[in-house]
C-alpha cells in the first residue's frame, strides 16, 4: 500500500513540475513559418520548439 502512495506522490510532483505546455501556440508559430502541417520541416519545428520549452523548464528549477 505504501508503494502506491509513493508512486502517486511521485506522479503528482512530476506533473506539477512539468506544468501546462501551450502546444497550440507552438503549432501556430510553426504553421506561420511553414504553412503546411504535413511537411517534415513543420514536424521538425514542433519537435525542436517543444523540446526547447521543456529543457528551459527543467533548467529553471
Amino acid at each position: 500500500m505504501i508503494k502506491y502512495y509513493i508512486i502517486l506522490s511521485l506522479f503528482f510532483s512530476l506533473s506539477v513540475i512539468a506544468g501546462p505546455l501551450d502546444i497550440e501556440e507552438i503549432k501556430k508559430e510553426c504553421f506561420e513559418e511553414y504553412n503546411n502541417e504535413s511537411s517534415k520541416e513543420y514536424t521538425k519545428c514542433l519537435k525542436v520548439k517543444i523540446n526547447n520549452v521543456l529543457f528551459d523548464k527543467i533548467n529553471q528549477e
